[in-house]
């Protein structure tokens, strides 16, 4: 492909009206970061750096300029990776845009993937441009090529150590594992980077495999513990790469992508890290165990919808957890009514109050659960009726404690018609 018109300018301050700030823009510096983001996006797309093809024209005493680079790979994906700094207005008004663009092609019959934006605002931020590359690709693999941590992970067991973005007890059990591992055999570790979509700012977790069996392994996970933008983050960073490199040659490791709230949530599911065989502790634990056989007593249909709403509170999605949550409730009721033949036929409204008034008042459910069902209707039902929580709803602190609540009744009603069916399934046993 030709390339087009370029031209340069040099060193000069200007104002960024949509920052409302003053920075300086660099445009050497602009220049020098272009062929580190280029290698960047190379590597992360997996292509050989070598393959590099860069086109640079630069035209003395004009106003803009233009950089191409683009690599290809074999049997794997190609990329063109442009840049260039236009200028509006006189040399009295100057109003700069400097465009970042990447494009992918991934697969043959497959649209190439776009992505382009104008990064002048973040040009007084170091590393600007590769970060922004990293960005590109890291939403490119979000979309295209996004990995199932469900699947990478399987039933192996899984313990989070350190803390996030805290450096002394993270370090301090890093060594620890790198130590213990130093005499094992072949160590898998798994580098998950982040991006953040404000600054760019690239951060990482580690899951490292540090023992297995046939049909288990141990994974220790260490959640955003280092980054490449700040000059904390970046020290951690070094050391915890330079203690991956004394492992020596039997360490393999591998590269992802991935949200870090998507990591979060999965963690929050799947990591043990104390558990008691005491049911004092842990609600939430409870619940998770005794909910789990809901499709051998009230059906597919209440188990299936039980499920999804499960699924929409570990991804965030608080208004439509709250909404199916809600039907999984009033289903199970009719349910309960239906196996201790309550009527419910001539109920002008059968919705979740009006039918859990009628089990209490047949004694079917305890008559001190009617204030429950209340609670738990009180914010469900807002839920039913529009976006609640919505994500200005959910920075309210005491909004959040109520939603967080409504969701723990709700699982424990359901819970208390489990107990019901069971017992009602015992009596049955017992007159057969």
């Amino acid at each position: 492909m030709e390339l087009v018109h370029a031209r340069v300018a040099k060193v000069f301050t200007t104002s960024l009206r949509d920052v409302g700030m003053r920075v300086r823009l660099n445009v050497e510096g602009l220049k020098s970061q272009f062929d580190p983001a280029a290698r960047q996006i190379a590597l992360d797309l997996g292509i050989d750096t070598e393959t590099l093809e860069l086109a640079k024209k630069e035209y003395e005493g004009q106003a803009d300029f233009f950089f191409r680079a683009s690599g290809t790979s074999p049997s794997g994906p190609s990329f063109i990776f442009n840049v260039d700094l236009e200028y509006e207005g006189s040399a009295a008004r100057i109003n700069p845009e400097v465009h970042a663009y990447l494009e992918i092609t991934y697969e043959e019959y497959a649209p190439p993937f776009h992505f382009e934006q104008d990064i002048a605002s973040m040009c007084g931020h170091p590393k600007f441009l590769e970060r922004w590359a990293a960005w590109a690709v890291y939403t490119f693999h979000l979309r295209h090529k996004p990995i199932n941590l469900e699947n990478l992970f399987g039933d192996d067991y899984i313990r989070v150590w350190g803390a996030p973005l805290e450096p002394w007890p993270t370090m301090s059990e890093f060594k620890l594992l790198m130590r213990g591992l130093q005499n094992s055999g072949p160590v898998t570790i798994l580098k998950l980077r982040h991006v953040s979509d404000d600054f760019w700012d690239r951060s990482y977790s580690y899951a490292i495999l540090a023992d297995s069996i046939a049909s288990q392994g141990l994974w220790i996970f260490f959640c955003d513990s280092s980054g490449l933008d700040s000059g904390g983050a970046y020290k951690h960073y070094r050391r915890i790469e330079q203690l991956i490199v004394d492992l020596g040659e039997k360490t393999t490791v591998k590269t992802y992508d991935v949200e870090y709230a998507a990591l979060e949530s999965f963690l929050l599911r799947k990591a043990r890290n104390f558990n008691t065989d005491d049911d004092n502790f842990g609600l939430e634990a409870l619940h998770r165990l005794e909910l789990t056989s809901l499709g051998e007593i009230f059906g597919p249909k209440v188990s299936d919808s039980f499920g999804k709403s499960e699924q929409s509170f570990w991804n965030r999605d608080y208004a439509g957890a709250l909404r199916d949550l809600r039907a999984v409730v009033q289903d199970s009721l009719v349910v309960v009514a239906k196996a201790r033949s309550i009527d419910l036929t001539r109920l002008e409204k059968p919705n979740i109050n009006n039918i859990a008034k009628k089990l209490c008042d047949e004694k079917v459910l305890d008559n001190r659960l009617r204030a429950w069902f209340e609670a738990f209707t009180s914010f469900a039902n807002i839920a039913s009726h529009g976006n609640f929580p919505s994500d200005e709803d959910w920075k309210n602190i005491n909004t959040r404690a109520r939603v967080l609540s409504t969701f723990a009744i709700g699982r424990q009603l359901l819970l208390e018609m489990v107990y019901c069916l069971m017992e009602t399934s015992s009596d049955e046993a017992k007159r057969a």
